[in-house]
């Protein structure tokens, strides 16, 4: 083919018919240039084409950490919403009219649901990580669905921080339990196996609640599992489902 253009050209050129050979140039040059636009349009579909997949992969992996942590948030707010109703229980015990009707096994009972490890939610980040710190977070093409991912890990370390301030409320609680109280007499009461005795079985852990600082202890750590729920739980669960919608309808485009 091209010894075809360079016979055309040396045959113009000997017939001297400059003209034409100027026009023969011209057009090929425009041949040239055309087949240069293909081909960077060929190799700009195959980029887009591969940048596509690499956001499809992207989109699958966040969507089931996303969904995962959806089903873990969900059961952080449930275990939530039952360690408040405890604590509220424990509270009314404060009430002096309560504290004169009920029983001390009523009260380990009490104590032993409310004293108990505190709620968290710690999701899973490892996709969502790895994106943003690598500067993937461009290959996705939905600006929304940025806007969401770029903020989730702000959110998140807000909630780290409120969940450690209630966790403080909640060490501060068992420790006045376990200073004043007698843990393996509510261990025993509640129908767990404790083996041996203890000189300290006389301690009635109703005196606990002749106590204003246990009091306030309960009382902080209950409003710190309300606004936990308020504030974070639930404005991150529509932040998930949001998530979760956006990858579904991009994965369908």
């Amino acid at each position: 083919m091209v010894k075809f253009f360079r016979h055309i050209r040396q045959r113009l050129l000997t017939e001297n018919k400059i003209n034409k050979y100027l026009l023969y140039a011209i057009g090929e040059i425009i041949l040239v240039v055309i087949g240069i636009l293909i081909a960077l349009w060929i190799n700009n579909l195959n980029t887009i084409k591969q940048q596509k997949e690499v956001e499809k992969i992207y989109l699958l992996s966040l969507k089931g950490e996303f969904e995962q942590n959806y089903d873990l948030l969900n059961g952080t707010i449930k275990n939530n919403e039952q360690l408040i109703n405890h604590l509220e229980s424990l509270s009314m015990l404060f009430d002096k009219n309560v504290y004169d009707t009920i029983t001390e096994t009523s009260v380990n009972k009490y104590l032993f649901n409310a004293i108990s490890p505190t709620v968290e939610f710690n999701p899973s980040m490892g996709v969502l990580t790895e994106i943003i710190s690598s500067g993937n977070l461009k290959n996705i093409e939905n600006f929304e669905l940025r806007q969401y991912l770029a903020s989730f890990g702000n959110s998140i370390e807000k909630l780290k921080q409120h969940q450690t301030d209630g966790a403080k409320f909640y060490d501060k609680a068992v420790e006045h339990y376990l200073k004043d109280g007698n843990l393996k007499k509510t261990i025993r009461i509640m129908g767990r196996e404790v083996k041996g005795n203890s000189k300290f079985e006389s301690i009635n852990n109703k005196n606990l609640f002749n106590s204003v600082e246990f009091e306030n202890h309960i009382f902080l750590y209950t409003r710190i599992s309300k606004t936990k729920s308020a504030l974070h739980y639930l404005p991150l669960k529509n932040d998930i489902e949001k998530i979760i919608q956006i990858i579904e309808s991009e994965l369908k485009n």
